[in-house]
């Protein structure tokens, strides 16, 4: 049996051009990595780190405007600590914190519930339970892929009725 050979063309590659160092560089994930970080590193430190580090310094000295101060220690802790003005002000700002949170609490509980009447059938506190703990993350995560992709079946959805408002 006799074979013929072909003659397969040369293929000529064109040489890519040499890479400069800062490409070699940038082609390193981590050194990438740097340099996409670093601008964000510098403005935090820039208007977070700096501010607070200059609070912290002010706070441990007696500073008056214009007048340098000088290194006074827990001083002035002790001195704002044992003021009358500032344990009425911790004692409002602890008060208003715990009564906010739990009236958020409570009234987003309630338009939990209120949102949801297909769960009215069960207990109040069946109720609770299931639109606090369990329902929202799944009921809006379907609820987005329905949005998404229309034709998606959610047989999970049975159980709660689809209303566009």
């Amino acid at each position: 049996m006799a074979t013929a050979e072909v003659a397969v063309p040369r293929v000529q590659y064109v040489q890519s051009p040499p890479r400069g160092p800062i490409t070699r560089l940038l082609e390193d994930e981590r050194w990438l990595a740097i340099c996409l970080m670093l601008p964000t590193v510098v403005l935090l430190g820039l208007f977070i780190a700096h501010p607070f580090v200059n609070g912290i310094l002010l706070s441990v000295t007696d500073t008056k405007v214009g007048v340098p101060g000088h290194f006074v220690g827990i001083d002035n802790f002790v001195k704002v600590w044992n003021d009358g003005i500032f344990q009425v002000a911790v004692w409002n700002t602890c008060l208003y914190t715990f009564v906010t949170t739990v009236f958020k609490l409570v009234l987003g509980l309630l338009a939990g519930l209120a949102a949801e009447p297909a769960f009215s059938r069960q207990g109040v506190p069946a109720r609770l339970y299931t639109s606090a703990i369990h329902h929202p993350d799944r009921v809006v995560h379907l609820r987005l892929e329905m949005d998404v992709r229309p034709n998606v079946q959610c047989p999970e959805l049975d159980a709660v009725p689809y209303r566009d408002h």
